[in-house]
């Protein structure tokens, strides 16, 4: 599906959403600690993993956050965040 959605190769229905190549892919694979896997990949740089284990301990606590870090992921851009969980 990203792989469709990054090349604008048409859908099965033969449209694709208005400016699908320029979004931002997360892929995830949620493993035993689904909001550490979550948290790991929307931090943008390798490494981080305290602040990692912060962001998972935010998602318990606010079910506003990941909100809130999509639209500081996209800000200042028309650019949509599509998150994909691979289970």
């Amino acid at each position: 599906m990203v792989a469709t959605l990054q090349g604008n190769a048409p859908l099965a229905e033969g449209a694709l959403p208005d400016g699908c190549a320029d979004w931002l892919y997360h892929i995830i694979t949620p493993t035993d600690n689904p909001l550490k896997a979550l948290a790991v990949s929307l931090i943008p740089e390798p490494g981080k993993a305290i602040e990692a284990d912060q962001l998972a301990r935010g998602f318990l606590e606010s079910d506003q956050l990941l909100d809130t870090v999509a639209r500081q992921l996209t800000r200042g851009s028309k650019r949509r965040l599509l998150l994909l969980v691979d289970q």
